[in-house]
């Protein structure tokens, strides 16, 4: 599913933006947790599971290229991906216990349900916090001007 999708995911983060397909790999692992919380069905988990896969190739695509291009003018780029994998293995290590405090308080739906909330917050920060690092082309067509700052930009 990674390498099927990792071409797609790069092409789709220099057309939309680095900003948005993140907020879409941030948006799956919350879904996949509400997926594994409703059902253990064959058909959820695979679901799920391919949920996972989309996650795992825009992570996998996009923190390099958000990564570089943050730290494309004054270096330090393995010293910066150098953090964020930590700070990803963090999470990861401490979402396995947690969950498992949870799962044997109060099942495995109320584990699932605590993991996606936790991912939704994620995503909020994402879309509140992250702004957009893809740098700006010199070949792409001048912005649209908006006429309100509320209008959300779709193209």
């Amino acid at each position: 599913m990674v390498a099927a999708l990792s071409p797609w995911v790069g092409a789709l983060a220099n057309r939309r933006g680095r900003r948005f397909v993140l907020l879409l790999g941030f948006a799956a692992l919350p879904a996949r947790a509400l997926l594994f919380a409703a059902s253990s069905a064959p058909a959820m988990v695979i679901g799920a599971q391919s949920l996972d896969g989309v996650s795992s190739a825009v992570f996998g695509v996009l923190l390099p290229l958000v990564v570089a291009d943050l730290t494309h003018t004054g270096g330090r780029f393995n010293f910066a991906l150098g953090l964020v994998s930590v700070a990803c293995a963090l999470g990861a290590s401490i979402s396995n216990p947690l969950a498992g405090a949870v799962a044997k308080a109060a099942g495995l739906p109320a584990a699932f349900l605590v993991l996606a909330a936790l991912g939704a917050g994620a995503v909020a920060l994402v879309w509140l916090m992250m702004p957009e690092t893809a740098p700006l082309r010199a070949t792409a067509a001048p912005a649209r001007r908006r006429d309100s700052k509320l209008t959300p930009d779709l193209t």
